[in-house]
């Protein structure tokens, strides 16, 4: 995966996990500064996740998703609108 790429996923894991990496020394480490050996990428530990043989959503059907209200600039505008917009 190039760096936009790696940089885009690993601000998709902190994004949804916000809440559980918080707690974790390793969860604020950005693309960046992985390519710097100031921490390690998600995947790196985590290298089923993404691509593995169960994938996306339906791999954890009832997970809760949390939903922050200060979400921070990482969230797509996208998202940020369709939030707003459930919340009707």
């Amino acid at each position: 995966m190039h760096a936009p790429g790696q940089k885009v996923v690993q601000e998709n894991c902190i994004r949804c996990h916000s809440t559980l990496v918080s707690e974790v020394r390793l969860g604020k480490v950005t693309a960046p500064m992985a390519h710097a050996d100031n921490g390690k990428l998600c995947w790196e530990c985590h290298r089923e996740v993404p691509h593995s043989r169960v994938r996306g959503l339906n791999s954890a059907p009832h997970s809760p998703v949390p939903i922050i209200d200060d979400m921070g600039e990482n969230t797509p505008q996208w998202i940020q609108d369709l939030i707003k917009t459930e919340k009707k």
